[in-house]
């Protein structure tokens, strides 16, 4: 539940939190991308999944971020006052059930593909069993 008036220090660490959060998810996302090409062949289609989840994440929390900045205004000079509920602007909280919708089947598929290079996604078998030792 989110509440209809905030301080002007719940509002700010809202909004900085969000901000590192799309930050990091799109730097890495951008690293992941530049690093492909110097990635193992078994591995790039894990490390292209998780691109596309970064991706997909980082969108989500944008959009999570500026519903967050349109549901709540203040009328204090400077912004230091509480902040309330704007008319007619809620905030969305549908942006991260769709965000996990999206990204969790995704990550499933790259812990198959990761863990179990043998039998992918499209694999009518079971991929279950122990952890794989580590190869070098």
């Amino acid at each position: 539940m989110i509440p209809d008036i905030l301080s002007h220090g719940q509002y700010e660490t809202v909004y900085n939190f969000l901000s590192l959060v799309i930050a990091a998810q799109l730097f890495t996302a951008v690293f992941l991308l530049i690093a492909l090409p110097r990635i193992l062949p078994r591995y790039r289609q894990a490390i292209t999944v998780a691109i596309v989840v970064c991706g997909i994440a980082a969108y989500h929390y944008f959009r999570i971020f500026d519903s967050f900045k349109a549901a709540f205004v203040t009328d204090a000079v400077g912004g230091t006052g509480d902040y309330s509920q704007a008319a007619g602007a809620g905030f969305n909280e549908g942006y991260r059930y769709v965000d996990w919708l999206l990204t969790v089947p995704l990550l499933l598929v790259e812990l198959s593909s990761r863990y179990s290079p043998s039998c992918g996604p499209s694999s009518p078998r079971s991929c279950g069993g122990s952890f794989p030792p580590q190869r070098s």
